[in-house]
């Protein structure tokens, strides 16, 4: 029996690594950097066949690859390295699955291919329009984006701008490209869009397991990344924002349904990004603006890991329960763990190029979380967990460090681990000393308590931007280890004793781009209030290095207590004790038992479980796969 359920779980793992789709696949090489039609696009073999006197253009691979199912794959000539496509019209929509745009990398690995959207200032769809799935995107620098619309836009559902797309698109990846408004004096357009038109029409339209990884963003966007629906009833799930550098960019990471109602944004995960000299850098909302009013809509499990923001002109992360014009809109679960963040006010900024939005009053806050303003009630923020954060101020003075702003409708705050430094007295406002713990603050009332401590924390170099912990620093070993994550900013694993803030002491980690594959059975669990549910679940490296620190937590908030632990694959015996990390080699799989204790009646719900390691990504979620009904 238990040989028989560990071989299910690697079968159900196996099925991950099968290609989808067809086998059979057509590359396209773009030989020119015109941008016209005068090859036969009815088809790839017709294009390759026939493709006008001047070569295959960009325009033309894309519109050959449309007119039948893929895979396609479009590339670039060597040729066409450090060169521009100069478009003179927004791209034909891709509209066919399995259709891979691959650019050139210049030896510095930087994208060596320029599509200039410049010439697009009133196009009515974006540069780059995907409407299908299984698309992968790279080694494209896209420039000058000074249209109404992002550079790329992913598109489910319908849209009386855009056009329709398919009601469900999954497993699009943009990974390894460049997005730069360079040269602009006032910041324009987005770079790259997750959701549908920008109209509020769309019905039940769906988008999951999106990648956005190893991109450069700016300077001179509006937004980095924005990723929601606009219309009823429509769902983004599963969106890995990782490794990406934001840099002059208004708002890189906003995420929301805007207008409309029943609208759900869930598990989005933002993870080893860079954000410098942004205005507001993550805004998470409920939706809200003046089109249509934003009612009943969810953003759920979001987890924002591993990012250093630097000198924000105004708030690093922002969770909204809505802009204007809503009701009853929820933001639950969000977990903020293992960030730098480095307050700071505007003079600070050094590119004196760059024209700050309207607004920016350059207060550098760090955290703000508030459910209605003056025109809204009934909107929710509840249970936001900020996890060993280093949160300092090297300038002194500006506001808040956190802030919470509540009529009643924000819950579930707690504070654990994190380093408070440079603003005395300004750590918190809306928090009371029961929701800190173990952490490193100044302000009166909330040292001596809970564990917390006022002390100097003994950065390496505060003045040179450096918040390593020097050895003796009061915070090594000084945090608690419930509730504490696997490993640190930089990848180390966290010991028993963790330290406070985003840093261990010791040599840097070995952080890594392997994404775990993972499996649960059985597919579902009915017990009882207050009796114990038990699962087994497989995790499996499949990168080149040694994960370290590797377990299990749920994604998914739930009235229940929750422990893991290792088992002996061949017996299912637990090994080990209960919620110890552990390392998997390269290659290798480790499988698990785990176990839910309900303290309160929980609804029939698809449980997502993060399988996670100090240094690797998240294993993505699949629900059927790896989450527990």
């Amino acid at each position: 029996m238990t040989a028989r359920r560990a071989r299910a779980l690697l079968t159900l793992l196996a099925a991950l690594l099968l290609p989808a789709g067809p086998v059979a696949a057509a590359t396209l090489v773009v030989a020119t950097t015109s941008d016209v039609v005068n090859g036969d696009t009815s088809s790839a073999d017709a294009l390759i066949a026939s493709p006008g006197p001047d070569g295959i253009s960009l325009r033309e691979a894309i519109t050959a690859a449309n007119a039948a199912p893929g895979p396609h794959t479009i590339t670039f000539a060597p040729a066409l390295a450090g060169q521009s496509i100069v478009l003179a019209q927004p791209l034909p929509t891709i509209i066919q699955d399995h259709v891979t745009l691959a650019g050139l990398t210049a030896a510095d690995g930087q994208p060596a291919v320029t599509v200039d959207a410049h010439l697009i200032t009133v196009g009515l769809t974006p540069p780059i329009l995907v409407a299908a799935s299984h698309f992968t995107m790279s080694g494209l620098r896209i420039v000058s984006v000074v249209g109404l619309f992002p550079g790329v836009q992913i598109q489910a559902g319908q849209s009386e701008v855009f056009g329709a797309a398919p009601q469900r698109v999954r497993n699009i990846r943009i990974e390894g490209n460049s997005f730069s408004n360079a040269g602009l004096t006032a910041p324009a357009a987005s770079a790259i869009g997750v959701g549908g038109g920008p109209d509020p029409i769309n019905v039940d339209a769906t988008i999951t397991n999106v990648v956005i990884a190893n991109n450069t963003i700016g300077p001179q966007f509006n937004g980095g990344v924005t990723i929601g629906i606009r219309g009823d009833n429509c769902v983004v799930e599963d969106v890995l924002v990782y490794g990406n550098t934001f840099s002059q960019v208004t708002l890189p990471v906003e995420i929301g349904p805007g207008n409309g109602s029943g609208g759900q944004v869930r598990r989005t995960r933002i993870i080893q990004n860079v954000f410098d000299y942004s205005y507001n850098s993550i805004a998470l909302t409920g939706g809200g603006g003046d089109l249509r009013a934003a009612v009943g809509n969810r953003l759920d499990d979001t987890l924002i890991e591993r990012n250093v923001f630097n000198l924000n002109l105004d708030q690093a992360i922002e969770l909204f329960g809505v802009t204007v014009n809503g009701a009853g809109n929820v933001l639950s679960n969000t977990r903020i763990v293992d960030n730098l963040i480095i307050r700071g006010p505007c003079p600070l900024c050094p590119i004196a190029s760059w024209v700050p939005p309207p607004g920016a009053n350059g207060s550098g806050g760090g955290i703000f979380i508030r459910d209605n303003d003056s025109s809204t009630t009934s909107n929710l923020v509840t249970g936001v967990s900020i996890v060993n954060n280093t949160i300092v101020r090297p300038a002194g003075g500006g506001g808040f460090a956190i802030n919470v702003v509540s009529s009643g409708g924000v819950t579930g705050v707690i504070v654990l681990n994190t380093i408070l430094w440079g603003s005395p007295g300004n750590d918190f406002s809306g928090i009371t000393p029961d929701q800190v713990r173990s952490s490193i603050v100044t302000q009166s009332g909330f040292p001596g308590v809970n564990g917390n401590i006022a002390a100097d924390p003994k950065f390496v170099d505060p003045t040179a931007g450096d918040f390593h912990l020097k050895a003796g620093s009061p915070a090594i070993g000084a945090g608690t280890s419930a509730g504490a994550p696997f490993g640190d900013l930089e990848c180390r694993p966290r010991p028993a004793l963790p330290a406070i803030g985003a840093y261990e002491p010791g040599a840097a980690g070995n952080c890594t781009d392997i994404i775990p594959l993972a499996a649960v059975l059985p597919a579902s669990r009915s017990v009882a209030v207050a009796s114990t549910a038990t699962a087994f679940a497989t995790m499996v490296n499949p990168g080149p290095a040694t994960a370290l620190g590797c377990g299990l937590v749920p994604s998914t908030s739930l009235p229940a207590a929750f422990s893991f632990q290792t088992t002996d694959p061949a017996t299912n015996q637990p090994l080990g004790a209960p919620n110890s990390p552990i390392t998997i080699g390269p290659g290798a799989a480790q499988s698990f038992v785990f176990a839910f204790t309900p303290t309160g009646t929980i609804p029939p719900t698809d449980v997502a479980l993060e399988f996670t390691c100090a240094n690797t990504l998240p294993a993505l979620t699949t629900v059927g796969l790896d989450t527990l009904l």
